[in-house]
């Protein structure tokens, strides 16, 4: 399948499936009780672009967030579990790619 540039990322997405999230969470240091919310959500994520900022707003049920950022320009993020990260956001090929820094 030839790659695809992506031109608008906008919508609204449903989480149906996740692999190793549990996981991956683990590895970011989220206490168990917040990995096993996380686990039964099924979020709902809204992405909007006003000029060159995006908007994602998650709505998870248990704790919703918003964020809003430019492609590859770093941000801080509130995480839902109460960390601070530094958050770096671009387009990499055909998917999304975010790269998160802890302190």
């Amino acid at each position: 399948m030839p790659e695809q540039k992506i031109t608008d990322f906008t919508g609204t997405f449903k989480l149906n499936t996740s692999n190793n999230f549990d996981e991956f969470l683990e590895e970011l240091g989220v206490n168990v009780v917040l990995i096993n919310m996380a686990k039964m959500s099924t979020p709902v994520v809204n992405i909007t672009k006003d000029g060159d900022t995006y908007t994602l707003k998650t709505i998870a049920g248990f704790k919703n967030s918003e964020i809003k950022f430019e492609l590859g320009k770093e941000f801080e993020e509130a995480r839902m579990d109460g960390k601070t990260v530094k958050i770096i956001i671009a387009l990499a090929h055909v998917h999304i790619s975010p790269k998160i820094y802890q302190d």
